[in-house]
């Protein structure tokens, strides 16, 4: 509860010095956060606000149930799995959310894909203070196919060509994480890597950027599943119950 307090107070600050500095339309995004945050303190079930802190468990529990369902009922093994990271550096944060998803988009009809059969996306939108931009990341846990190779250099040569495409640069690399077997770890760590949660950084934005992020946050699909982990799960012949 102390992050749903302390981003209560920030939001209430914000909205007053935007209030006075004449920016009503600022001053009505964290007025209306505000007003949600604090009124989900005072009830039993949640909410839903996709910037409540209070939510944020659930929120991650609610999106990741069925990621976890798809890999049991699979029977995917961490062999099978590839965790990575796409990101897009921009000044705007809806305009670099939009070219990450153009881009992953196009890059899962290449050939470089052709060994993926499934997988889950979640977008965290990451702020960088030094250069005072968004560093938006996609979180892609992926399953190959049985025996598919998985070519990490062909996927970031194909990354960098899309992006420069769209006049814009970023990276990806691969994470070094295990899915462990046990169901409470596994569930950990895809909430932790795909769902993400409401984080402290919000705390150190400045009252323009947190507004954007408000503002943005609120209409937002942020976790996906692709290929094989959508709509009824199939398991793999001889699969067995992780």
């Amino acid at each position: 509860m102390r992050m749903t307090h302390a981003l209560r107070d920030r939001l209430l600050a914000s909205a007053r010095r935007t209030g006075a500095a004449g920016d009503a339309a600022g001053a009505a995004i964290f007025e209306d956060a505000y007003r949600r945050v604090s009124g989900c303190e005072s009830r039993k079930q949640w909410c839903g606000y996709a910037a409540c802190p209070r939510c944020s468990a659930h929120r991650s529990h609610r999106v990741i149930g069925p990621i976890d369902a798809a890999i049991r009922a699979r029977g995917v093994s961490p062999a099978d799995l590839e965790w990575t990271t796409f990101s897009v550096p921009s000044r705007v944060l809806n305009e670099g959310v939009a070219t990450l998803k153009d881009a992953l988009r196009e890059l899962r009809g290449t050939a470089s894909f052709a060994g993926v059969v499934g997988g889950a996306i979640g977008i965290h939108p990451l702020p960088d203070e030094g250069d005072n931009c968004w560093h938006v990341h996609a979180h892609v846990l992926l399953e190959k196919a049985d025996g598919a190779a998985f070519n990490s250099t062909t996927i970031e040569r194909e990354w960098g060509r899309l992006l420069r495409a769209r006049g814009k640069s970023g990276r990806f690399w691969r994470e070094r994480k295990a899915l462990h077997l046990s169901k409470g770890a596994r569930f950990r760590a895809l909430a932790e890597y795909v769902g993400g949660k409401t984080r402290k950084y919000l705390l150190a934005l400045d009252d323009r950027r947190l507004a954007e992020w408000l503002w943005f946050i609120g209409g937002q699909r942020l976790v996906s599943r692709v290929g094989s982990w959508r709509g009824q799960v199939v398991a793999r012949p001889g699969a067995r119950e992780k």
